[in-house]
């Protein structure tokens, strides 16, 4: 998360978020977040925030009661480089999740959530694999279907047939959705769903696709990753924000 402060202003159109008013809203949240701070939230940034996927939304409410308790704190989007921290996957991997706050303080000092943004910065593919996140994208086909590869040339009009021209989701949108695995940068996923998609469903018509990205982080740490994900107890966080997000579309 990175966030960032506008300055002093006279007056706010602001509500507290307390549990109730989450509830209300049917937000996604740790109780221990809600009450370790005074939170006064915009009507907008709420209507951002309620538009999120249940994970998005703990973490970024995590982040906004950090604010509020530590609003001199400097904002960090630094990828972290202590390997025990990329190992052990419960912990996030990024010392900031990929939301943009903008909060403001009002003249007797009170932090309110004034906006809340995706942070387009960490959207799209990074030249270093590893600083990818994982985040809903919508994916356009701009060429035609997979029918199989059975040479060089069939191999590269699979790969051209989908844009790489991505948008950021934060809930899936289309009625095809497909999860990446090991080993795939954001471009690689790209097409290679794609081509699963028309593999699984060669009689569906459809012309684009939400792809659930699962950032690779070497093979090293992808194995790792997996071993992690198969045992019993907590999950990986990329594991984390996959089931809640099938746990919404059921």
């Amino acid at each position: 998360m990175t966030w960032k402060h506008s300055g002093k202003v006279e007056a706010f159109d602001e509500i507290g978020l307390d549990q109730q008013m989450a509830q209300q809203y049917g937000l996604a949240y740790n109780p221990a977040d809600l009450m370790s701070a005074r939170i006064f939230i915009s009507r907008q940034a709420l209507a951002m925030l309620a538009s999120l996927n249940h994970f998005d939304q703990q973490k970024v409410i995590k982040e906004i009661a950090f604010v509020c308790n530590n609003p001199n704190s400097c904002s960090s989007t630094k990828h972290s480089l202590m390997p025990f921290k990329r190992f052990y996957r419960t912990k996030d991997q990024f010392r900031s999740y990929h939301y943009l706050i903008d909060f403001k303080i009002t003249k007797n000092d009170q932090v309110v959530i004034h906006d809340i943004y995706l942070d387009q910065t960490l959207v799209g593919p990074k030249s270093r694999h590893r600083l990818e996140r994982n985040m809903l994208y919508n994916v356009k086909r701009i060429g035609g279907r997979f029918n199989g590869a059975l040479d060089d040339d069939d191999l590269k009009r699979s790969i051209g047939a989908w844009s790489q021209d991505l948008e950021a989701e934060s809930q899936i949108s289309n009625q095809h959705a497909a999860v990446n695995g090991m080993q795939n940068d954001l471009n690689k996923a790209t097409w290679l769903m794609g081509a699963h998609l028309d593999a699984a469903y060669p009689n569906d018509d459809f012309d684009t696709y939400t792809l659930f990205h699962n950032p690779t982080d070497r093979m090293f740490y992808d194995v790792v990753e997996c071993v992690f994900d198969k045992r019993q107890g907590t999950k990986s966080q990329n594991a984390q924000h996959l089931a809640a997000i099938f746990y919404q579309n059921q």
